[in-house]
């Protein structure tokens, strides 16, 4: 699969497991996108996190929100640094107080050996399980470039 490809890929899957990637049931969901994140993409290095944001402080958010992202960098031959080229992005927002406080939380898989790890961690922390299990205020599925 190619870059350009992904977001509408992810959309796909997710509307042939018969969710609507604009008010996804999480769990369903989620399986969907552990899967996806084996998918290969082509010429690109990619990496992929959980995040939990309890309040957007810049924001003056009190909603709690859970991301899961695909993040895709390329190699910069000149400098050999990678650099951020776009990211895939899975959000869900949450109305406040209906989902237990909690600290926010970043979890990416390069600090793990691979993919099950990753996605075992992220399913036992508690900001993932009070989330997954409850029903989002607002879902989202977009393509965000740096």
């Amino acid at each position: 699969m190619k870059l350009t490809q992904t977001e509408v890929e992810l959309r796909r899957q997710l509307v042939s497991a018969r969710l609507d990637p604009d008010q996804l049931q999480p769990w369903p969901a989620w399986k969907i996108f552990r899967a996806f994140v084996h998918r290969e993409v082509e010429d690109i290095y990619d990496a992929v996190s959980f995040q939990y944001i309890a309040s957007d402080d810049e924001a003056e958010s009190e909603s709690p929100t859970m991301f899961w992202v695909r993040q895709f960098t390329e190699r910069n031959a000149a400098t050999g640094e990678d650099e951020l080229v776009g990211s895939l992005i899975v959000e869900f927002q949450y109305a406040p107080d209906t989902v237990p406080p909690n600290d926010d939380a970043e979890v990416w898989s390069l600090d793990y050996p691979d993919l099950e790890q990753w996605s075992s961690v992220v399913e036992g922390l508690p900001q993932f399980q009070d989330a997954i299990n409850r029903e989002p205020a607002l879902t989202r599925v977009h393509f965000e470039e740096p």
